[in-house]
């Protein structure tokens, strides 16, 4: 029932198709006059990215954990991770696991250090929802407010932490969440 009131199935498909997006490269060679660096193509609309270091809180920690940026390979260790991210805009890691199934997400912002745990999870499961989606850190920031402050936040974290040994494709097993 909680996922009824917090998410619908085709806010987890929109879900889906944006993290598909982030593996592919931009199109385009004007980057000489743009924050967008070069992709592996030549020119893209990829912005210019900054490595970080951040760190999976003690529910996210598995063996065989894997993850990705659009901008190359990340490396993870323990409970700390390396990758790039973008210098200038909102972004989303994915965690996954040897199988290849999502099993958590962060958001990412200029300068801060991401953390992979049931709670960002949650926080960038309903930031991607058709409408709140924002590219702008400010924006991005207001829109997060709003979430933590719902109702049904609190609900929502403590079922990702409940089944933080689950692949996140658990939640399309919910009768509630099937039907919405």
């Amino acid at each position: 029932p909680i996922i009824e009131d917090i998410v619908n199935r085709r806010s987890f498909l929109a879900l889906t198709a944006a993290l598909a997006a982030l593996g592919l490269p931009g199109c385009g060679s004007d980057t000489a006059n743009s924050s967008f660096a070069p992709t592996s193509g030549g020119g893209g609309l990829i912005p210019a990215a900054q490595e970080i270091q951040g760190r999976i809180a003690p529910e996210l920690v598995f063996s065989g954990a894997e993850m990705g940026s659009a901008y190359g390979p990340s490396t993870i260790t323990g409970n700390t991770f390396t990758t790039s991210i973008s210098s200038s805009t909102v972004g989303l890691l994915a965690l996954g696991d040897s199988a290849g199934k999502v099993r958590g997400f962060t958001l990412t912002f200029p300068g801060e250090t991401p953390v992979f745990s049931a709670e960002s999870s949650a926080l960038a499961i309903l930031f991607m929802e058709p409408g709140r989606l924002k590219l702008d850190p400010t924006q991005a920031r207001a829109q997060i407010a709003d979430i933590r402050a719902s109702s049904f936040f609190a609900p929502f974290v403590q079922l990702l932490l409940t089944n933080a040994s689950s692949p996140l494709d658990f939640l399309s097993g919910d009768s509630a969440y099937v039907a919405a």
